[in-house]
């Protein structure tokens, strides 16, 4: 198995179902209120959700995750917030 490397803007192929999983850096601090990390705040809602289910500012969290399954494009997303 590899990775496949893709070029793009990556919310666009999310919600056109071009991938079943998301994995983003996200912080501690549970804002998601900068970069990619506040689009997918805005249109995959259900990925903050998850954020917000965990303790802000919470150094343990760091190298976790939490993580949101969704629908995009009629297809299972899961959505990673990877703390970083």
């Amino acid at each position: 198995m590899f990775m496949q490397l893709e070029k793009g803007d990556l919310i666009q192929k999310a919600r056109a179902g071009e991938f079943d999983v998301l994995v983003h850096g996200c912080n501690c601090f549970c804002t998601m209120g900068a970069g990619i990390a506040k689009t997918i705040k805005q249109v995959f809602p259900a990925a903050y959700q998850a954020d917000l289910a965990t303790v802000a500012g919470d150094k343990t969290k760091l190298g976790s995750y939490s993580m949101a399954s969704v629908e995009a494009a009629e297809k299972p997303l899961v959505i990673v917030n990877a703390y970083t």
